[in-house]
């Protein structure tokens, strides 16, 4: 099969009569098959079938492959197999003496390549989230690419496996692929975030190549520079978990094959015995810890072989980082890939703070005006005070919250003492997403919150952050005045200092002025104020709103940050006061500055 296009005649048509009437065929009868094919999930109305145009059915070697236009991005998958889905979208068109090869070296240009495929599971509650970063970090992936390697560049997709319904049709309204068929043949014992991935691999790895990457995966930086090199000699690039000298499954590439269907198959078979999780039951199979860790000299291997043959590699856990390491002392390098957001609550809160997260439905390039605060510092009851003030004012003047970098606890009270068996305070200090539930707070609340240093963050997407190489601009790409201009707006921060205000109904009044209410960062400073000017003027003992009572630290603030020792939220209590209206929280405002005038 070579470049010029799809199909190859035999040498005896190679009279030009024959090769045109032929040609004229081919372009009826082929896509007339690929419509009926594709029918038969009710994707295809016939009754548009005039309408079609045959050669936009029919992709072209010379140009990127791109799925045919008329067939819906999303399935519910009911009457198709997911092979199926697949085909119907981007055939397999590598030749069969090819097929055992990922890198075909001839018969086809790399743009005539299937894209690659990078299969992830979602359900509706991830949509929007970590299916929607997914999909706009391959996006700019693919710009980008384009524009570096021209022809040279292989196209990226996501498609996820849906895990109800409602999924495939939030999907369907974003144009996400997305793909929901393995929910109707799970087998009663097998998790309903376990089967769609396990029928998944033992299907697609029969036909194609698959990468494999867990929705709460959040891209930074183009993965292949590392990863195609690894997958020429191996069968298996796979993420490092960090413990017992495992990997982990939610990120990695397999290559297609007996072999790899034989490892997902063995995978189901344990888990038909005892329900676990896949990750458990392939290092299982795969004798994981005995072939890597050499117990006589104390080391491990990134490389071993399987039992059954499998070439694999475990990836470098400083490029392809997990949010665990944290807590074992392993810093996040800037040229790191991405965070898996492992063993955290506020996953999507971690992710922006690290500055993992993309422009998902203009969430920096047409940013929300945001109020924050310094010095994040005191006693229990003293930081929780400033972080209900704050996120009281942001929600009154209709900014977002932004909490500052780190708190400082300065009483801790830790567990016993093993010595003198006395409890012992300390200071510790936290990173936002774990000293307190910013984010849940937010969504129970209708606060709206968002990462330390957003507006930094915005700054840089709106200028253009490249995902090939952070020290350049986006490529193929220049941002306009507007945008430059909206950019060094959020750079600029006003400050406004706490001790003007003598309540919060003050506090939301100021920020209301035009004086500060067309700044888009405000910072709140200065509150180390004196604890003798006035008792009922002092933010220590400003009277907030009831829903305000719910904010209290994570719990266990004595222990550090570990999968065992998450943040930890109650949520709002029933029967809590709502928040008053605006006239109702300055009423009590002006009536005291009428009763000061008389």
């Amino acid at each position: 099969m070579g470049n010029e296009g799809v199909f190859t005649l035999p040498r005896r048509f190679a009279d030009a009569g024959r090769v045109a009437v032929i040609s004229r065929l081919l372009l009826v009868v082929v896509p007339l098959y690929l419509l009926m094919s594709a029918a038969r999930d009710s994707d295809v109305n016939f009754s548009n079938l005039k309408s079609l145009n045959p050669s936009t059915l029919i992709s072209s070697t010379a140009s990127s492959f791109h799925p045919r236009p008329s067939l819906p991005r999303a399935a519910l998958g009911q009457n198709e197999t997911f092979t199926d889905y697949l085909d119907a979208r981007w055939p397999d068109i590598t030749p069969p003496e090819e097929a055992a090869n990922t890198f075909p070296s001839s018969k086809l240009s790399t743009s005539a390549l299937p894209p690659h495929l990078w299969i992830t599971l979602a359900g509706s509650n991830y949509v929007d989230t970590g299916l929607a970063a997914l999909n706009s970090f391959v996006d700019q992936l693919n710009e980008e690419r384009a524009v570096k390697f021209g022809r040279k560049a292989r196209r990226t997709v996501v498609v996820a496996l849906c895990l109800d319904e409602s999924c495939v049709q939030l999907c369907d309204e974003r144009k996400y692929y997305c793909w929901g068929g393995y929910e109707y043949t799970r087998p009663e014992q097998i998790l309903q975030a376990t089967w769609p991935k396990l029928a998944g691999m033992m299907e697609v790895l029969q036909k194609r190549d698959v990468f494999f990457v867990d929705a709460d995966v959040f891209f930074r930086l183009d993965p292949y520079p590392y990863m195609l090199p690894l997958m020429e000699e191996h069968d298996l690039v796979i993420q490092e978990e960090g413990n017992e000298y495992t990997f982990n499954t939610g990120w990695f590439w397999m290559r297609r094959g007996p072999a790899s269907i034989e490892a997902w198959k063995a995978v189901l078979e344990m888990d038909m015995q005892e329900t676990s999780r896949d990750q458990r039951n392939m290092n299982k199979f795969m004798n994981t810890t005995s072939l890597r860790f050499n117990p006589a000299t104390s080391t491990s291997t990134s490389t071993f072989v399987s039992p059954n043959g499998l070439r694999v590699k475990v990836l470098d856990p400083e490029i392809f980082f997990s949010f665990h390491f944290e807590a074992m002392l392993v810093g996040i390098r800037p040229d790191a890939v991405y965070i898996h957001g492992t063993c955290v609550e506020e996953k999507f809160a971690m992710a922006k703070h690290q500055g993992f997260w993309g422009d998902i439905n203009g969430y920096y390039s047409t940013p929300r005006q945001v109020l924050t605060f310094d010095h994040h510092a005191g006693d229990i009851d003293l930081v929780s005070q400033m972080a209900r003030i704050v996120l009281s004012a942001a929600r009154y003047s209709g900014r977002a919250f932004q909490p500052p970098p780190t708190t400082t606890f300065t009483k801790v009270v830790t567990s016993i003492d093993t010595l003198d068996r006395k409890p012992r305070e300390y200071a510790v200090s936290r990173r936002p997403y774990y000293s307190f539930p910013y984010e849940r707070i937010g969504e129970a609340l209708g606060i709206n919150v968002v990462e330390a240093g957003f507006h930094t963050n915005s700054a840089r997407h709106l200028l253009g952050r490249s995902v090939l190489d952070h020290s350049q601009q986006r490529l193929g790409w220049t941002p306009g005045n507007d945008r430059v201009m909206l950019a060094a707006d959020m750079l600029h921060v006003t400050e406004l200092d706490i001790r003007i205000a003598n309540s919060l109904a003050d506090l939301v009044t100021i920020l209301r002025t035009p004086r500060y209410s067309a700044a888009r960062v405000i910072k709140l400073v200065n509150w180390e104020w004196p604890d003798d000017l006035g008792r009922w003027e002092n933010w220590r003992y400003w009277v907030l709103p009831g829903p305000m009572g719910a904010i209290v630290p994570c719990q266990r603030l004595d222990s550090e940050y570990l999968c065992s020792n998450t943040c930890g939220w109650a949520g709002v209590p029933e029967g809590s006061a709502p928040w008053p209206t605006m006239g109702e929280l300055l009423q009590p405002r002006v009536a005291a500055r009428m009763k000061r005038i008389r």
